[in-house]
């Protein structure tokens, strides 16, 4: 029998006086039916007091990674769940008013008012006749990209008057003749991202669809900056930058499978397979790479705050990145998750990470250098996407519908 011996200076939560201790074993070699425990000792600890803790059993080697982290519960937080009719992919909020996406092929959009968190109130059933790939608001406007459900090359897009966000109206649906990926606003004007070009809409006005004619295979997503669309190919490993004012365009090669883009300010952070690819981006028609750096995992989101990049690093948890000298950025540590890492939001000095089927998990990164997981909050589905508003998250969480949480005090335990 050979043990795992690890270490734990518990001092960040201060609302209960004792802790439960859970572990996740990693093993990339073993198949975890020939990992077996066979005593944790001990299983609790006092705040504020280093625990010490052994894992007694069968199957450990060097390939194996232990994590240990801190049970405290949290349910209280959790002040309504909302059971839809199909599994919750994403949700959006217009003031009061959610607009969850829900179901796999045949989607609708569940429109609840939640003016009282704690008793939200269906309002209205969007159907749509084929399969969501992206619904975004803004101002009036409820935009919904989906695939024809005759012809999966093709596509939709229904636009929406939500003056009134509980009683959405229909003002056009127009065809796209691509399958369609993305959506983003850009001032008066919705772009649409398909597989193979980007098209835009005159809101407000003729809606009429103009293509700009992108020479692109495998399009993932799209952000805008200024005047610029940022476009990421992620079988052809490319960035496209449009200039959505002469709808010139110029393209940048970037190593690895891309798949998510964050831009702040003059700095383009992808993540790629890799890990996480920073570009200078104050010349738009002079894109320049001025660093990459590699993540254990397989990098699916990347957020940023102040002179910090938060890499969703699925399998390895989340990344913390350094990138305050953009040339040379720096791991400033990680903190493990339970699940596969997805989705990130962060939210006063607190980062909430969808850990697919193990809901969300809390990490304190008030001091990156030493950022500290504080426990999970447990749902009974797969946790897909967040939203955050004032002091509240709301997670589509796959079967399990809408949860609410009151995020206005993180460390808040049941006990």
């Amino acid at each position: 029998m050979k043990s795992i011996h690890m270490d734990k200076y518990i001092s960040i939560i201060r609302f209960m006086p004792c802790i439960g201790v859970m572990f996740i074993l990693m093993n990339t070699i073993c198949a975890f039916s020939q990992i077996k425990i066979h005593q944790i000792s001990p299983t609790q600890g006092q705040l504020g007091q280093k625990l010490s803790v052994q894992l007694f059993g069968q199957g450990f080697d060097e390939t194996i990674r232990a994590s240990m982290i801190p049970d405290f519960g949290g349910k209280r937080t959790i002040i309504k769940n909302i059971e839809t009719e199909r599994d919750a992919i994403s949700v959006l909020l217009s003031g009061s008013t959610a607009f969850i996406l829900c179901g796999d092929s045949d989607n609708n959009i569940s429109i609840y008012d939640i003016s009282t968190q704690s008793q939200p109130i269906l309002v209205d059933i969007i159907e749509i006749p084929g399969k969501t790939v992206s619904i975004e608001i803004n101002k009036n406007f409820l935009c919904v990209a989906f695939v024809n459900s005759k012809n999966d090359s093709l596509g939709q897009v229904m636009i929406y008057d939500i003056t009134v966000p509980v009683s959405p109206v229909l003002i056009k649906t127009i065809e796209v003749p691509n399958r369609p990926v993305d959506l983003e606003f850009y001032n008066d004007q919705l772009c649409i991202l398909t597989f193979s070009d980007l098209y835009t809409i005159q809101l407000e006005h003729d809606y009429k669809l103009t293509s700009i004619n992108l020479p692109i295979y495998t399009a993932r997503s799209i952000a805008i900056s200024e005047d610029n669309a940022y476009v990421i190919d992620y079988q052809k490993s490319q960035l496209y930058v449009i200039d959505l004012t002469t709808q010139t365009m110029t393209l940048f090669p970037i190593t690895g499978t891309l798949n998510n883009i964050y831009i702040k300010d003059h700095l383009a952070a992808i993540a790629n397979s890799d890990g996480l690819v920073l570009l200078n981006i104050s010349d738009a028609s002079q894109i320049t790479q001025v660093s990459e750096i590699k993540t254990p995992g397989r990098s699916q989101d990347v957020i940023i705050s102040g002179s910090i990049a938060y890499i969703a690093d699925s399998e390895s948890g989340v990344q913390m990145i350094d990138i305050s000298d953009p040339t040379t950025p720096k791991v400033l540590g990680w903190v493990d998750t339970p699940g596969l890492a997805i989705n990130l939001s962060y939210l006063n000095n607190f980062l909430y990470v969808a850990d697919w089927k193990n809901g969300i998990q809390i990490i304190n990164v008030s001091d990156p250098t030493s950022s500290e997981f504080i426990g999970h909050l447990k749902t009974n589905g797969n946790a897909l996407g967040l939203y955050k508003k004032d002091n509240y998250i709301y997670l589509a969480d796959g079967n399990n519908g809408l949860c609410i949480i009151d995020v206005n005090h993180p460390l808040k335990s049941d006990n």
